[in-house]
Formats: structure tokens, sequence, C-alpha cells
């Protein structure tokens, strides 16, 4: 940036307004330019308001952004060396999506200014020369763009973390033996993205969770004679296979869930089909290995017939599940307890039935704190409190 007059503008304290704006609480802002002398005249007009950052080049902030707490207002020069404006701001669109981006230009660079705009979806745009009073309205505005869209995340979180709970807590209450896998295919799916090393995505983790909750429209013997895998009726098969369906449509309209949906629709479709759902391929090996376990095959042999079905999976996702549960296998310390001396955290490493033979916990099903408070508010005086179980110690 050249321009004298929009240093000199910039270069004079503004007055607060009611910002209340102590060194604790105020917004950082991220200004980036190639003249430093802008950067300072920021410094002094500005600094009273705002926790003010500095950059002389895109590249160093970006570095400044991978490293530092998210900026709530990135303001940026368009034309500077090496990395434009532009450039930058398309990048922060994808590294920092939750900073609001402001542009700073000539009149000459509105051309490229448009692009920024399309291209960066920028909230703000500024014309050199800028006066510190414009300057400061922008980046309040811009700050309270921020606080409005955070506050909104953190409550669609809040919501929708809280009904994938509430709904999981239905799930083990009315279908023990569903949830039990819900839970252990989410443990599948979590450890295979992790060794995959995608980006973290909490679709993954909630579709797996959440994938068998179709199960709770249908009678708890049928599905327990199917987690058993006894011979089913053609009509007790169709029920079964329409589990993926009704569970898309019980959990369609909480906010957030569409791609949790696709994942659960379209994990039986083949991995090369155009736009399938990484979370779909993760829960069709997830969702047959557990499937194998449970008839009896070890995890070795289990693996080994998924091998001889490959067009069925994903090749390159299958040989890493293949590592983690045969070659890199963690060995677990698994001890024998009754009941009612179980703990928070620990995990069953077979099925819990009471005594009459109706299951009452599934083995892989982690004791959470609903669960813990059900052992004990319902049955520590039952015979049931006396029942030995097998249990993973947590490490």
């Amino acid at each position: 940036m050249l321009a004298s007059q929009t240093i000199t503008q910039l270069d004079t304290p503004v007055a607060p307004y009611a910002l209340g704006a102590s060194a604790s609480t105020r917004a950082s802002v991220l200004f980036v330019d190639d003249d430093v002398r802008v950067l300072r005249g920021v410094e002094r007009s500005l600094g009273a308001q705002f926790a003010i950052t500095t950059a002389t080049s895109a590249m160093e902030a970006l570095a400044l952004i991978e490293r530092e707490p998210p900026f709530a207002v990135v303001v940026s020069d368009l034309a500077m060396p090496a990395m434009s404006g532009l450039a930058l701001l398309s990048a922060l669109r994808k590294a920092a999506p939750e900073s609001v981006r402001i542009l700073f230009t000539g009149e000459a660079q509105l051309t490229d200014a448009v692009r920024a705009i399309n291209e960066g979806e920028v909230f703000r745009l500024l014309l050199k020369p800028c006066t510190g009073r414009d300057m400061l309205d922008a980046v309040r505005a811009g700050v309270r763009q921020h606080q409005i869209v955070s506050a909104e995340r953190t409550l669609l979180r809040e919501t929708l973390q809280g009904a994938v709970e509430a709904l999981s807590d239905v799930l083990a209450i009315a279908q023990p033996a569903a949830y039990g896998r819900a839970v252990r295919l989410r443990r599948h799916v979590v450890d295979l993205a992790k060794a995959m090393e995608l980006p973290p995505s909490w679709e993954l983790a909630v579709s797996a969770l959440l994938s068998q909750m179709g199960c709770v429209t249908l009678a708890p013997a049928l599905v327990d004679r199917w987690y058993r895998h006894e011979p089913l009726s053609d009509e007790e098969q169709r029920l079964i296979n329409g589990i993926p369906t009704r569970t898309a449509e019980l959990i369609a309209h909480i906010p957030r869930m569409t791609p949790v949906c696709e994942i659960i629709q379209r994990q039986f479709e083949s991995p090369r089909t155009l736009g399938i759902p990484v979370g779909a391929k993760l829960l069709a090996i997830a969702r047959d290995f557990d499937g194998l376990i449970g008839s009896g095959e070890r995890a070795e042999a289990a693996l080994a017939i998924m091998k001889s079905q490959v067009q069925r999976y994903d090749e390159s996702m299958l040989a890493v599940f293949h590592s983690l549960r045969c070659e890199s296998a963690p060995s677990l310390e698994i001890r024998e307890m009754r009941l009612c001396d179980v703990r928070v955290e620990m995990v069953f490493a077979a099925d819990v039935l009471s005594p009459r033979g109706v299951l009452l916990i599934a083995r892989g099903q982690r004791v959470t704190t609903s669960l813990y408070e059900r052992i004990v508010q319902v049955w520590s005086t039952d015979a049931a409190s006396a029942i030995p179980v097998r249990v993973i110690i947590p490490e």
C-alpha cells in the first residue's frame, strides 16, 4: 500500500465507542500490509480498541494464523508482492473460516477487489484513502459479525450434541444390542479415520453412533436374533434391510444432520461410486467387520473374508484397517468382576445377560455416567448386581 494520505489518516488514535475494551477482552484483529508505516498507523489508531497483530506479507499472515488462536477479523491489503491479498483471503476461507475478512484496496484495483469478494467471501470492502473512523467502524462490524456467527455455531453445536446424546440414551435403553454395536462401529470408524490421517470430522463419529437408531422401530427380539445371526424370514429381513432408511428418517430434522444421513444411507454403495462420502466407506468396513466378529470369526479371519470381497470396500482403507486390527492391535487388560463393581470408562468385553437370559448391556459398550447411574439405581438391589462381567480396563 502506497497511500501516504491513508497513513496520515490512520495515524490518529480514535476515541472509543462504548466498547469497554479491556486488555483481556479485546477482540483479536490481524492486519496484513506490505507497508510497515501503514501497520504502525493502524496500531496507534486502533490499538486501544482491539488486540492488534500485524504481518507484512501474506505468507507471514498464514503462518500466524496457523500457530495463533483464531483471529476475529483479518484485514488485508489487496496489492502485495509474492502472494496477493486475493490469494490470502481465498486461503483464509479454508484455513480460518471463522475469521471475518475485510479487504483494503485502491480504486484502481476494483476489478481484483470484486474477485476477492467472490472468491474470498469478504465481509467488508474499504477504499483508500480511509479514515481511522471508517476503519474502526468496519472492524467493529466485523467483530460483531464474528460474535454472532460464533454464538450461533456454539448454540448449534450444543443443540446437536444434546440431541445425539439423547438419541444414544434412548437406543441404549430400548435396544442394548443395537447400542453396543453402534459404540463399536464408532470406535472402528474413528480409529480408521485417524490412521488414514483424515481431517477431523464430527460427522464420522456421529454417523457410526447413530447408524443403528432405526432399530428402535423394531421388536427387540428381532434385533437380538439378527445380531446373533439367526435365520430370519423374508419379512423380517426386509425390516432389517430398512434400518438405514428409518435411521435417516428419524434424524433428518435435526440441524446439520444432512451429511450424517447421507453417510448412513450410502454405506452399501460401491466405494467407487462417484461422490460417495468418505464416511460411507469407513462405515461399510466397520459394519462388516463387526458383523463377522459377532458371528464368531477372529479378526484375522474376518479381514481375510473382507479382502476376498475387496470390490465392496476401499482397498487402501481396508489395508490400513487390517494393520490396525491385526498387526498393531494393542494388548488389552481384561478383568472379571461383579456388575455392581464396574466403574465409568470401563468397556464391557462380553455381553451382559440377566439371570433370565435377557440382554442388559452389549459387548463393546463403554460405561458412561448415565449407564453407571442406571446400573446403580436399577440393578443395585437386583440379582443382576452380582452377575460376573468381563470388562476392559482403560489405560
